[in-house]
């Protein structure tokens, strides 16, 4: 299991390059909170996929919509299950006891304090159904927030946010199946994952430029 790093943040030139092409782009502003790091691990799938499960730091969840048991099993191999099960939208995972709880697509709530329990979400670039939270909107403290943004266009801008970890889509009409066009949000560390039918979210993953350990630090969101 292969920990991924939380990005530095990011230099205050680097947000002019962020906001061109972007006319109604407009940072983050305001209060002053802490927030939990989302800690990454990558797994290299079985087979020819890839496949990536993203967990939190210990002590978080999200409550319900568990479908699978496992009994015994180490944290690699409760991400592994998750993973590997197409059905599978995240995990729970407890150490003292050694349970696994697989949770489907209906997961919808906020990140809360669970004692010695982890949550991971798995992904997997190659596969239709399982290469973002498809009708699920992520939040947390934002970034970037870029409107009038074609949805596939999302995960792009936010990779070159040096300390986004999360992309979130809403369309501009969340009744319209068809719509393409909406707001972006680049979210430096997930605080909730919910549904909201016609929006995607996912993770990023690390980038190219320096990266250094995830630690927690004080960040401002738009209220």
């Amino acid at each position: 299991m292969e920990s991924l790093m939380t990005p530095k943040p990011f230099a205050g030139n680097d947000s002019a390059a962020i906001l061109e092409g972007y006319g109604n782009a407009s940072l983050s502003s305001s209060i002053r909170v802490f927030y939990p790091f989302v800690l990454f691990m990558s797994m290299l799938s079985s087979g020819e996929s890839f496949g990536r499960c993203f967990n939190t730091e210990k002590g978080l969840s999200i409550a319900g919509s568990e479908y699978r048991r496992f009994r015994n099993v180490n944290h690699r191999g409760c991400a592994v299950e998750c993973r590997d099960d197409p059905s599978c939208f995240a995990y729970e995972w407890s150490e003292p006891s050694a349970l696994c709880f697989l949770k489907s697509r209906s997961l919808s709530g906020d990140l809360i304090r669970k004692a010695d329990a982890i949550i991971g979400f798995c992904l997997d670039d190659e596969d239709e159904e399982r290469d973002r939270f498809q009708d699920h909107a992520a939040s947390g403290p934002e970034l970037l927030s870029i409107k009038e943004v074609e949805g596939d266009k999302c995960k792009d801008a936010c990779m070159a946010v040096r300390e986004a970890a999360v992309y979130s889509w809403t369309p501009n009409d969340v009744d319209d199946d068809d719509a393409t066009v909406g707001t972006c949000k680049c979210i430096e560390s997930l605080m909730s994952v919910k549904l909201s039918f016609n929006s995607f979210s996912g993770f990023l993953g690390p980038r190219k430029f320096h990266l250094q350990r995830g630690r927690r630090h004080s960040f401002s969101a738009i209220r």
